[in-house]
This record gives structure tokens, sequence and C-alpha cells, in this order.
């Protein structure tokens, strides 16, 4: 049996939605919670921080001892 409470974190966090990364809804397997991610695009001219890189971008600048 699940807890209603924790349904409720489930539903807020986006737990196991299917194809998060994807644009349009996907439904949690657990709580049915219909979900959808809204993501913004930055732009700027200067380098942003380290920190703040992608992990992908990150790894492409890392040099390979040769």
């Amino acid at each position: 049996m699940i807890n209603p409470d924790e349904l409720r974190i489930c539903a807020k966090r986006g737990h196991d939605a299917p194809g998060r990364g994807i644009d349009g809804w996907a439904q949690c397997k657990w709580c049915g919670m219909w979900l959808r991610g809204v993501y913004t695009t930055e732009e700027r001219e200067d380098e942003p921080p380290k920190a703040e890189l992608s992990v992908l971008e990150q790894m492409r600048r890392l040099k390979v001892p040769e």
C-alpha cells in the first residue's frame, strides 16, 4: 500500500515520469500526476562560471593526455 503523503511528494517532484526531458506532458507511473518540464534558454557573450557549465561541456573541455 502506498502512503498518500508520499504520493503528494511524488506528484510535486515528478518521480518516474517517462520522457521528462522531452517536450510535452508525461504521466507519473506511481501517482498518475501529469507533468511537463518548462525550460528557458539564456544567452551570454562572456564565459559562464565553470560551476554553471553542463557536465557534458566540462567533459568536452577535458584534455586527454597524449
